[in-house]
C-alpha cells in the first residue's frame, strides 16, 4: 500500500468556452473544469505538463491546483478525462474539488505482491477476482493502491477475501469482508484441451464433396 504526495499542478483561469476550445488544444492547452463545493470554475492547463503527471500516475491522488491571480490553491481529484475516440487524445478534464476535512469514497487498484506457492507448485496463475477496491477516508489519506500477500495461496483451493487486505490508518474498506479478492487458478489440463479441440472439430461443418468431372 502507497500514499501519495500531493500533487502541485498550474491552472489558469479560462475564458474560451464550447466550440472554441479547439484552437486551445491547437496551442498545447488542455480545457478543463472545476466541480463540487460551490460554484463550477473554468481552467485550463498545460497539455504536455499534464500528460507527464499521467504517465506517472501522479494524477490518482491529491492535486493542488494552483489557478493564477488565486490566493489559494484548490485541493482536486480528477474525476474524469475526456478522450478522443479515435487518436485517444485528451480533450477536457473534470476536477472535482475536496474538503481534505471530509471523508470522501473512491475506488483504488488491489495489486497481488509475493509468489502464491500454489501457482509455483502446480503451474497455476494468481487470479485477482477484483482490480479495484472502493474505500473511504480523508483526501490526504488517500493511498495509490491496495495490497495483498499471495504468499498466503499455498494451496489451489485458498481463497483470499477482503478481510485478508492490510488496511492503512485512516483508510476504510466499504466492501463486505468475506467478499473473494484473489485466488490461484489451476493450469488447464492435456485432457481439458483434447477435448476442447475435438469438441471444437466435431462442430465444424463437413466438407463439401467435389463435383464429378463430366
Amino acid at each position: 500500500m502507497a500514499t501519495k504526495q500531493q500533487v502541485t499542478l498550474a491552472a489558469q483561469p479560462r475564458t474560451v468556452m464550447r466550440k472554441h476550445v479547439r484552437a486551445l488544444r491547437r496551442q498545447g492547452i488542455l480545457p478543463a473544469r472545476i466541480y463540487g463545493h460551490g460554484d463550477s470554475v473554468p481552467v485550463q492547463v498545460d497539455m504536455r505538463t499534464f500528460e507527464r503527471l499521467c504517465e506517472t500516475h501522479q494524477t490518482t491522488g491529491v492535486i493542488a491546483l494552483s489557478i493564477a491571480n488565486q490566493g489559494q490553491p484548490e485541493t482536486v481529484l480528477v474525476r474524469h478525462i475526456t478522450h478522443e475516440p479515435k487518436t485517444g487524445k485528451m480533450l477536457h478534464i473534470d476536477f472535482a474539488r475536496v474538503l481534505m476535512n471530509e471523508t470522501m469514497h473512491a475506488r483504488v487498484p488491489l495489486h497481488a505482491t509475493g509468489v502464491a506457492p500454489a501457482a509455483k507448485e502446480t503451474g497455476g496463475v494468481v487470479l485477482l477476482l477484483l482490480e479495484t477496491i472502493e474505500i473511504e477516508c480523508l483526501p490526504g489519506n488517500l493511498p495509490d493502491f491496495l495490497t495483498v500477500d499471495a504468499t498466503q495461496l499455498t494451496a489451489l483451493d485458498v481463497v483470499l477475501h477482503v478481510k485478508d487486505i492490510p488496511v492503512p490508518n485512516g483508510v476504510k474498506i466499504l466492501v463486505p469482508p468475506d467478499e473473494p479478492v484473489v485466488k490461484v487458478e489451476p493450469p488447464r489440463t492435456s485432457t481439458e484441451t483434447t477435448t476442447t479441440e475435438t469438441g471444437t472439430a466435431a462442430n465444424e461443418p463437413p466438407a463439401a464433396s467435389q463435383p464429378t468431372a463430366s
